[in-house]
């Protein structure tokens, strides 16, 4: 979904006219982006956290040129999804998830007895 579909859907949803929905799906574009820059975390509707990052400067090496390259520090943002999210992504026709099934054990196998002792059945075994 790009941008204008996105602002299409808000608007059907919501039943708004397509100027309202795209100033609606800005303001909270900024809204968060505004928030994470303040270094606050941001759950929109519990359905996942964003929450802002750092990374360090660090020197990596191109392992077929075997050249190095330095890379700055940089801020990013960890998207973490949350529950109703994953639940909704997981979700088979309305199905709910059972629990999956113990796998029966094996039995073991039974050796005949011959009235031999045990290391003359392995040594029969091998041969």
């Amino acid at each position: 979904m790009n941008k204008s579909e996105l602002f299409g859907h808000v608007a059907v949803t919501t039943s708004i006219d397509d100027d309202a929905a795209m100033i609606a799906v800005e303001s909270a574009s900024r809204g968060i982006a505004s928030t994470l820059q303040g270094r606050d975390g941001v759950s929109p509707l519990g359905y996942a956290v964003c929450s802002p990052m750092s990374r360090a400067a660090r020197e990596s090496r191109n392992p077929r040129l075997g050249r190095s390259k330095q890379f700055d520090s940089s801020q990013g943002v960890r998207f973490v999804t949350g529950s109703p999210f994953a639940a909704a992504l997981n979700a088979k026709s309305g199905a709910t998830k059972a629990a999956p099934a113990k796998a029966a054990k094996a039995p073991a196998k039974a050796f005949a007895t011959s009235g031999a002792p045990a290391s003359a059945v392995t040594s029969a075994k091998k041969r």
